[in-house]
């Protein structure tokens, strides 16, 4: 226990105040839900506990290596929430992950791989531009593409962790057929896409292009207004 402790002092050591608030908020609701999960002898679930306190770990490192903005941050805490909810929360008998919203087009289970992708492709964002030299001429195109790839290759972890949850634990009935499964990498993959999107809007208001191009429309209208009777 004191090895454990003295481990977590260690990891939490040189973070600010906000960043304890949420990590603190993380390790709360992980802890209030895996006693749950080992009352009720939910293996699934503890095995997901134990890979979210891995992942928390991991991104505490990385934290403290590259400071990952606080919006980033608190969204990472949300979205563990939202899968410990999504897996022990039941609405009129369904568990929430199977609950579908906007008129049966997207499940609960959707949602969360969208979001989370979003979110992943931001980490992976900020850790690169951390690792490139500033000075380096990067090629965007190829720079998308390879971030693409990289957000598709971290979601398939969660995929491979289910398939141990399926294998060793019996935990069909949650985890879903291979059509589920299919389904999951196409919503990662739109929200892979969608992170990127964003990035590259930011990138090109950041170097001044959308300010270019916001200034050429406002011109053509003028242009148009002008001409018309």
């Amino acid at each position: 226990m004191r090895f454990i402790l003295r481990r977590l002092q260690n990891l939490l050591t040189g973070l600010k105040q906000n960043d304890l608030i949420v990590v603190f908020f993380t390790l709360f609701y992980l802890a209030l839900f895996t006693i749950n999960a080992i009352v009720k002898s939910n293996y699934e679930f503890i095995l997901y506990s134990l890979t979210m306190l891995w992942l928390l770990a991991l991104g505490i490192y990385i934290h403290k290596r590259i400071q990952l903005p606080i919006s980033i941050i608190v969204g990472l805490s949300l979205l563990g929430f939202m899968h410990i909810l999504g897996g022990n929360i039941f609405i009129a008998g369904t568990r929430l992950y199977g609950k579908i919203f906007l008129f049966g087009l997207v499940r609960y289970d959707n949602i969360v791989h969208f979001i989370g992708s979003i979110l992943i492709t931001f980490v992976l964002n900020e850790l690169f531009c951390f690792l490139i030299e500033k000075e380096t001429i990067v090629e965007r195109r190829l720079y998308y593409l390879a971030l693409f790839l990289m957000g598709l290759g971290v979601g398939l972890i969660n995929e491979i962790v289910e398939l141990a949850a399926v294998v060793y634990l019996n935990a069909q009935a949650g985890v879903g057929d291979y059509l589920n499964n299919a389904i999951d990498l196409v919503y990662n993959a739109i929200g892979v896409i969608m992170a990127v999107i964003l990035l590259d809007l930011d990138w090109q208001y950041r170097s001044g292009r959308l300010k270019k191009v916001a200034r050429a429309v406002k011109f053509i209208k003028h242009k148009i207004l002008r001409l018309a009777p």
